[in-house]
């Protein structure tokens, strides 16, 4: 008698959804769960160190900025009637600095700080220099703790530039796997999954080790998720900011304008030069808003962004909370490529700027950061308590075979 086809496949798929069924009201008999609890296992076994390195180093560098200055403090500025030009400043970098070329500027709010100007040379050399904001002189290389410098490189690049941040995008991907992961394998059931969320202290070392594994897993989901997506997105920015312009609009992803036909060489953007005057940037961007006066930080075109970028400031004093207005520039041009607005920037700019300030705790200012300090311990425990278990379960498994081979 001949099987009918649909029939046939309502028998194959019948498993499965029998499966899914056991997963959401009794996951302990879902084969499902007991797949994806490998995957987590295996996934958190090859990466536990990595992540409690991450977490360790991360936490050092919460207030990175505040113990540099501290320090390393800057020197004092004479402040005077104007600032001179941002042409000069570069210009005299240049100077001082022979081979190096300025790739961006950071301006502070306070006029008693110099300008940090950061120049590089064909080769990947780089010097972090500061400069008077009023004379252009140039004040020297700009001093670093050693201790946060290596702490800083570890944790961003793994001391091994940008192999090391793509590295960390990897790892960052993994990151997220054991968070989707672990959210399946806490799932206790759809009659009993608020007793997740409870930290029992009953019962033996090991069933106190995975409560409290599984509990500080699901109450800091929200924020292992973010920087697992944060710390993807370091790796891979070009990557991720295409994928996510192709669903929200992203500015970064405006492409240059067409090269002229008189261009020598039209395929090859200039890498940290541009063919203007800085300052003609400056006052091109200054024309997007006429209320926001106060430059924060110019960027020069390289590898991974083609444009010029200005970030413009709507008040003169600092805060993290202020209004920001950045503007793409063409480097050949200076024609306008495209303008994030602080009363309107597009949804993909406020998606990646979200990610970042969780990422740094920088949404509340020194509340988040002091929160940053034990929370980003939670990657670390995960850890520890993860190998643990995964230790636990090899002693156990070898006790069953040793205890087996007696009674043969």
């Amino acid at each position: 008698m001949p099987v009918d086809s649909q029939q046939l496949q309502t028998s194959k798929s019948k498993p499965f959804h029998s499966d899914l069924s056991l997963l959401i009201k009794t996951p302990q008999r879902s084969k499902i769960r007991k797949a994806i609890f490998l995957i987590h296992k295996w996934v958190g076994v090859v990466v536990a160190l990595y992540i409690l390195l991450m977490s360790l180093t991360g936490v050092s560098l919460v207030f990175h900025d505040e113990l540099s200055a501290w320090l390393c403090p800057s020197p004092k500025i004479s402040v005077q009637a104007e600032r001179t030009s941002f042409s000069d400043i570069v210009r005299n970098s240049e100077k001082e600095f022979l081979g190096y070329k300025v790739t961006g500027l950071i301006v502070s709010h306070e006029n008693t700080h110099p300008v940090d100007v950061f120049t590089a040379t064909k080769d990947g050399k780089k010097i972090h220099c500061e400069v008077d904001p009023f004379t252009g002189k140039v004040l020297g290389v700009k001093k670093e703790n050693d201790v946060l410098k290596f702490l800083r490189d570890l944790h961003f690049n793994l001391l091994n530039g940008k192999t090391g941040r793509i590295a960390n995008g990897v790892g960052a991907a993994c990151l997220f796997t054991l968070v989707v992961t672990g959210l399946v394998v806490w799932w206790r059931g759809i009659t009993n999954w608020l007793d997740g969320f409870r930290l029992p202290l009953k019962g033996s070392l090991k069933r106190v080790v995975w409560n409290l594994h599984s509990v500080l897993g699901i109450w800091l989901l929200p924020v292992l998720l973010v920087w697992s997506i944060s710390g993807f997105y370091f790796g891979f920015p070009e990557f991720f900011e295409k994928n996510l312009n192709a669903i929200v609009p992203v500015s970064s992803q405006k492409k240059l304008a067409e090269p002229d036909d008189n261009d020598s060489n039209p395929e090859q953007s200039p890498k940290v030069s541009v063919a203007i005057p800085i300052d003609r940037f400056v006052e091109i961007a200054k024309k997007q808003s006429s209320s926001r006066f106060f430059v924060e930080r110019i960027a020069y075109p390289d590898k991974r962004r083609k444009s010029v970028r200005v970030w413009l400031s709507d008040s003169e004093y600092a805060d993290p909370n202020n209004p920001r207005t950045q503007v793409f520039l063409d480097p050949n041009s200076g024609k306008v490529l495209a303008v994030s607005t602080s009363e309107k920037p597009p949804m993909g700019d406020l998606i990646i700027q979200l990610l970042i300030n969780i990422h740094f705790g920088r949404f509340l200012g020194t509340i988040s950061k002091t929160a940053w300090l034990l929370i980003g311990l939670t990657p670390a425990v995960l850890s520890i308590t993860g190998l643990f278990l995964f230790a636990h379960g090899i002693a156990y498994r070898k006790a069953k075979r040793a205890e087996s081979s007696r009674l043969e």
